[in-house]
């Protein structure tokens, strides 16, 4: 047995884990070295190789769910997971979802955050005016970066690999906790993991983790009810990312790390709401029998791992 063999094997008996050493070693091995080139980032005075060594790290996830697929299950189940990202028809009622829930989760954790601040953030008609342009630009520019880049491995691959196994709870729980500390070197860039400042403040870490596992949840609503459409998962997460910073961006001005996080404690609670809610509710809905991706036979005569 050479040694190429020896790795297809070794990959197809633990899917799963070869992914995630590979997504984090992928993405890690470029990020770590960059968290000091990037301390500009916030104020774009940053190197133009070291913008493109981030959003490069950025598709650690789907470089490791394709290698991963290649090598235990050959070509066609690459091909499989890849085409879920033209998986367009799933009803208009979704394409509002991505676009318009984190919205209403914004507008929720904003109103929560004016009533138990002392002083309510002052927002005038012509501010808010403002918000619907910003969320559409912080939208478009989001698409093709963190959630281009990520979904095919944490919702294409490790989602529905997980769920076959452990039901749609545990598999949002654990791949929202692995999405949330892949993160870890953006914790020391500012402005990158709110509410982290770039100091690595282990409160703000905690804040992030919880707030990322229960958006992670409601994540595996949305790929369960588009029947794993990949594309839906890409709107959805920039939905995320675009809500944020225009949240931010429109309502505090003068951002301080306080703000932020008093804002981003209200949000994690207006989210696990949400996600105790279709929990309670029986809406995840665990399809894994019909999501996993399927082997290509002729390539991989030992199958897909799914047990």
């Amino acid at each position: 047995m050479n040694g190429y063999t020896r790795v297809r094997r070794a990959v197809a008996d633990r899917p799963l884990g070869a992914f995630f050493v590979l997504t984090y070693a992928f993405t890690w091995a470029l990020w770590i070295p960059l968290v000091g080139p990037l301390q500009g980032l916030l104020t774009f005075d940053v190197p133009l190789w070291a913008l493109a060594g981030l959003l490069l790290g950025a598709f650690g996830p789907t470089v490791a769910a394709v290698a991963v697929l290649w090598l235990s299950d050959g070509r066609g189940a690459v091909r499989d997971l890849l085409a879920r990202f033209g998986k367009w028809r799933v009803g208009w009622r979704w394409y509002a979802v991505a676009v318009l829930v984190w919205p209403a989760v914004f507008g929720a954790t904003y109103a929560g955050y004016t009533l138990i601040r002392s002083v309510p953030v002052s927002v005038t008609p012509a501010l808010l005016a403002t918000l619907p342009l910003v969320y559409v630009v912080r939208f478009a520019l989001a698409v093709p970066t963190g959630p281009l880049a990520e979904e095919a491995g944490w919702r294409g691959f490790a989602l529905p690999e997980l769920q076959a196994r452990h039901g749609p709870l545990v598999a949002s729980l654990v791949v929202g906790l692995a999405w949330a500390l892949w993160h870890l070197p953006m914790f020391f860039v500012p402005g990158v993991a709110l509410p982290a400042t770039g100091t690595g403040d282990p409160v703000a870490i905690l804040l992030y983790v919880v707030r990322t596992v229960g958006i992670s949840i409601v994540f595996t609503w949305a790929y369960n009810g588009t029947g794993g459409s990949l594309l839906l998962d890409v709107l959805f997460h920039a939905g995320i990312n675009a809500g944020t910073n225009a949240f931010v961006t429109v309502f505090f001005a003068d951002v301080t790390a306080q703000t932020v996080t008093e804002f981003v404690v209200v949000e994690t609670a207006v989210v696990w709401l949400v996600a105790f809610g279709l929990v309670a509710t029986g809406r995840l809905t665990d399809r894994s029998d019909s999501l996993v991706l399927p082997a290509a036979d002729a390539e991989s005569p030992g199958g897909p791992d799914t047990g």
